[in-house]
């Protein structure tokens, strides 16, 4: 029970931090819209369409949970790297380790894999404006 309420916080939080980051992409876009003069040529060099801002928070998003994702599964890994060292022979305790690892590993590959996939998708779906 304790594990899984350890992954629902860690899963929580991991999406918290994601989304927390679009916040601060809407600070430029307020800041373009009352920007005079100069300063508007600079601080809105760069503004685009509510659509593309919309593609660039999911991207970022995503990308955010990717990130931290894979930094869980590189601890798991590690902790299953010190169960597996520390298990003395123990063959309950070696199969546990090895199982930590092996689904660590999987975990790893699909994060990669979901996110090739969806950056591809979301540089094809940009292409085609």
């Amino acid at each position: 029970m304790k594990k899984i309420i350890l992954v629902l916080v860690a899963f929580l939080a991991m999406f918290g931090v994601a989304f927390s980051t679009l916040d601060a992409m809407a600070t430029d876009e307020e800041a373009c819209k009352y920007a005079t003069g100069d300063d508007k040529s600079l601080i809105c060099a760069d503004s685009s369409t509510s659509q593309d801002t919309l593609k660039a928070k999911i991207k970022n998003a995503l990308n955010t949970a990717y990130f931290w994702t894979g930094i869980i599964a590189v601890i798991v890994i590690i902790i299953g790297g010190f169960r597996y060292s520390t298990s003395m022979g123990d063959p309950g305790k070696l199969k546990s380790a090895k199982d930590t690892i092996l689904y660590a590993v999987i975990g790893l590959v699909i994060v990669l894999l979901a996110f090739a996939i969806t950056n591809f998708i979301l540089n094809a779906v940009a292409g085609t404006n």
